[in-house]
Parts: structure tokens; C-alpha cells; sequence
């Protein structure tokens, strides 16, 4: 099994199976910035949500607004594909959320 560092994403790639899997290190998911589609600033990923039984990740969580951490809003994001992550380490990701949506709504985290 070879693997290839790549920023902080490790690339994994069995032999026999041709197939390519991307692992990411949870530490490097904490302080993602997110971006929706059209490129406006989101925030960033303060956590994520692991499914004890399955292992997978259920959710991530959107830090949003505030100054400094004051006001922060947290919205949840599942499931974990909705955050679409940029190919070679680029600390970024894409989702699909407007401004006035997340300026509208509470958030579901104090």
C-alpha cells in the first residue's frame, strides 16, 4: 500500500484494487474555510458529529457571523458530503447555503 502526502490530505492507494481512496485527518477539518457556491464567505468548520455505530462522519458544523467568537452561530451540515472539500490540500470547502438563510435562522448550537 503506498501513500502520498499531499497538503493535508493523505491519498491512499491499495495495489490490487485500483481504487484511490482520500482520507482526511480530523485535525485538519477543525478551521476549513467555507464558501458557498457563488464564493461568498460562509465561515468555517468548528466541528464535526461521528455516528458511534457506523463511524462515519454524521455532520459537520458551520461556525458563522460574529466578531472574535462574540456571536458566532453554529448550524449543523449533513450529511458530511454536503461539504464539498478541494483537492489537494487546499484548505477549503464549498456548500450549498445562502448568507440570508444563515442571517435569518438562529443556528441550532449556542
Amino acid at each position: 500500500m503506498a501513500e502520498q502526502q499531499a497538503g493535508s490530505m493523505l491519498e491512499t492507494r491499495p495495489g490490487a484494487g485500483g481504487e484511490t481512496v482520500n482520507l482526511m485527518r480530523a485535525h485538519d477539518i477543525r478551521d476549513v474555510k467555507v464558501r458557498n457556491p457563488e464564493g461568498e464567505n460562509l465561515g468555517d468548520i468548528s466541528d464535526v458529529a461521528i455516528d458511534r455505530d457506523s463511524g462515519c462522519i454524521a455532520y459537520a458544523v458551520l461556525s458563522y457571523g460574529g466578531i472574535l467568537g462574540f456571536g458566532e452561530k453554529h448550524f449543523a451540515i449533513p450529511p458530511w458530503e454536503a461539504v464539498r472539500t478541494r483537492p489537494g490540500g487546499e484548505r477549503s470547502a464549498t456548500v450549498d447555503a445562502d448568507r440570508q438563510t444563515l442571517d435569518s435562522s438562529s443556528g441550532v448550537f449556542p
